[in-house]
């Protein structure tokens, strides 16, 4: 009997228990639980049904800690666990991520605040005026990692150093989105394509004429449990795995092309935010025999 990956795809919507079908942000946590955040409230999805949770209104980033707390983001609000509001800050938070000892920091598009591990909030001291955040990295060595509009910052130290097109493997200046793999390699999403940088001097730049990738806007990067790598677009999801790329977009895939957020779960299946609802793709063992009846 040969068997092979079949891909499956499912799209849930209100239809399925969710408060709207605006979905902004899309979690997993260990439990393989998924977590929606809609522009009309937080829902869990219990493998049948999505049911609500807290009805906190324009939800933009949902985020789990180490210790599987969810913290919930919307505008210039961050809700803990409990639902209860940990903290406000004067414009929207843009990013939310956690250092090695375990403290969460987040950012508004030009300043960065962390939260100590005795619960109160302090903010960084240099302020980023002149760029606008839209993603954050923590590395072990507790280097701060900023994607901004204007190149790739690094904050350490107190000081500030700026990585550009000028000076570096960068393709673009308008970095969109980051994330760090367990070799500490930032995967790093642009309107140019993907770089991966090795925090020293190594630039890997991956776009369509050198490297395949069906389409440069990358918004969101999601680091799969063996070695796979999701890609989320302004014009669909793209997946790299078993050396190959393979594209999701239209309605056979997707509710909607734009990607607002990717989580997978440890079966590397894949649930992608939209503005139209949530797209459920998964690959399961298949044989010829189950096909034909």
């Amino acid at each position: 009997m040969i068997e092979y990956l079949q891909k499956f795809q499912k799209n849930h919507t209100i239809t399925n228990g969710l408060p709207s079908n605006d979905v902004r942000s899309i979690v997993v946590d260990s439990l393989n639980s998924i977590w929606a955040g809609t522009s009309k409230g937080l829902s869990q999805f219990d493998g049948v049904k999505w049911t609500l949770v807290a009805e906190i209104a324009d939800i933009s980033i949902l985020y789990v800690d180490s210790n599987q707390d969810l913290w919930t983001v919307a505008g210039h609000r961050l809700f803990d666990k409990n639902y209860q509001i940990a903290l406000e800050i004067p414009e929207s938070i843009r990013t939310i991520a956690e250092d090695n000892r375990r403290q969460v920091w987040i950012s508004g598009s030009n300043k960065i605040y962390y939260r100590m591990l005795d619960g109160t909030w302090h903010h960084f001291d240099k302020e980023l005026t002149e760029y606008n955040i839209q993603g954050m990295a923590i590395d072990n060595d507790r280097r701060i990692w900023l994607a901004t509009d204007n190149g790739l910052i690094c904050c350490c130290d107190g000081e500030a150093v700026l990585f550009s097109q000028q000076n570096s493997g960068l393709p673009s200046n308008n970095l969109q989105c980051i994330e760090i793999d367990r070799h500490g390699h930032l995967w790093i999403g642009s309107d140019a394509g993907v770089i991966v940088f090795d925090r020293q001097t190594e630039w890997y730049l991956i776009n369509g004429s050198k490297s395949g990738l069906p389409y440069e806007d990358v918004i969101k990067i999601r680091l799969g449990p063996y070695g796979q790598r999701w890609i989320g677009t302004t014009l669909g999801a793209i997946l790299w795995d078993n050396g190959k790329w393979e594209y999701f977009h239209s309605k056979r895939w997707l509710p909607d092309d734009y990607v607002n957020a990717i989580s997978i779960q440890d079966d590397n299946t894949a649930f992608i935010a939209t503005s139209e609802g949530i797209s459920q793709i998964e690959k399961r063992k298949y044989t010829l025999e189950r096909k034909a009846e």
